[in-house]
């Protein structure tokens, strides 16, 4: 009685686990993530306004080191915003989400330049004109990391020039 008491009782975690998991890995094949920025930021040809967004990754099943990245507004709507991105690789995972930014010139919104998704060492770099990858290369960067595991990323500075 007892062995089929634990095999049932481990038969129906194994059901629920296998339930679950094309649910993770949906989660993590998008990588859906919750940004929230305090000031202008530009993304490759959009301004983005102070608010949160919503960055998420579509299979594009062709290249996988470059990736299709659709931004929603707060409410979860699609802003017709899709983004073409390039792998680039990190030294170590981080359980957090981070972005980077690059400063622009004075008067005009910080850049994204790439975005890693949180237990991932391969994330997102934003493609540019070469004229603006030029500027970012050789501009001042900072790295934002949620607080913690889960939190929104917030980017609030005063960068003067």
């Amino acid at each position: 009685m007892k062995i089929g008491k634990i095999a049932g009782l481990l038969a129906g975690a194994l059901l629920a686990t296998a339930g679950m998991a094309p649910l993770a890995h949906a989660g993590q094949q998008s990588q859906l993530t919750k940004m929230t920025f305090f000031e202008p930021v530009e993304i490759p040809g959009v301004v983005l306004t102070p608010g949160t967004y919503y960055f998420s990754r579509i299979d594009n099943g062709n290249d996988p080191n470059v990736n299709l990245i659709q931004v929603y507004n707060f409410a979860e709507q699609p802003l017709d915003i899709f983004l073409q991105t390039v792998s680039v690789d990190r030294p170590n995972i981080s359980a957090r989400t981070v972005l980077t930014f690059s400063k622009s010139s004075r008067g005009t919104p910080i850049r994204l330049v790439d975005w890693f998704y949180p237990g991932t060492l391969t994330g997102h770099e934003f493609i540019y004109s070469p004229r603006l990858e030029r500027q970012i290369d050789e501009s001042e960067q900072i790295t934002v990391a949620a607080n913690r595991r889960g939190d929104t990323p917030v980017y609030n500075a005063n960068w003067t020039s």
